[in-house]
């Protein structure tokens, strides 16, 4: 019996040996295990910091691309603005261009027909001095030869040489009055 004493006593140092060993083994790898997670937790904290100075910068970057994007949009309105600013005065231009054009035009009609009014008007005044001009040079020429005529009949009276009277077309004349007294008398004697 001592002997299954003495065993289950060395069984009982064998076991407590091992579960020693294996404790102790746990123990460092509990160590070994905890080390790494302070360096994964020193690294997590490095990582974070990093993470939040990248965060940052990355808010500062969105917050100028944002101002950047609403200067740009500004800008951008501002050119539309402009554009249409430009393009409604251009259309007002074209439209006054259009107008004065038009009114010129109108313009250049009425003084065309004006213009040839009076060229009308002007051809009819000439046609009129024209007639004028030739009954009074007839009634001078017809006077003319009254004075002649008179003359021829009354010798006595002064007589001023016209070298304006036709005498053949007013010794015609002479004539054919003559003629006519004859004619009526009764009697033709020609001379």
């Amino acid at each position: 019996m001592q002997s299954n004493s003495k065993e289950m006593s060395d069984i009982k140092v064998k076991v407590e040996k091992g579960l020693e060993k294996h404790l102790d083994s746990r123990e460092v790898q509990l160590q070994v295990q905890e080390h790494q997670l302070k360096i994964l937790q020193e690294s997590l904290s490095e990582q974070q910091v990093s993470n939040e100075k990248e965060r940052e910068k990355l808010m500062d970057m969105l917050q100028q691309l944002r101002k950047e994007l609403v200067e740009k949009q500004a800008e951008i309105d501002r050119e539309r603005r402009d554009i249409s600013y430009e393009r409604k005065q251009h259309e007002m231009e074209k439209e006054s261009f259009h107008h004065e054009k038009e009114t010129l035009l109108e313009s250049l009609k009425e003084e065309k027909r004006k213009v040839g009014e009076d060229k009308i008007k002007g051809m009819r005044e000439i046609e009129k001095m024209k007639t004028e001009l030739m009954s009074q040079q007839r009634e001078v020429r017809r006077e003319k030869q009254m004075y002649y005529i008179h003359k021829r009949i009354n010798p006595t009276d002064e007589f001023i040489e016209d070298p304006g009277v036709d005498k053949d077309e007013v010794e015609g004349i002479i004539r054919a009055v003559e003629y006519e007294k004859t004619t009526l008398k009764g009697t033709v004697d020609f001379k």
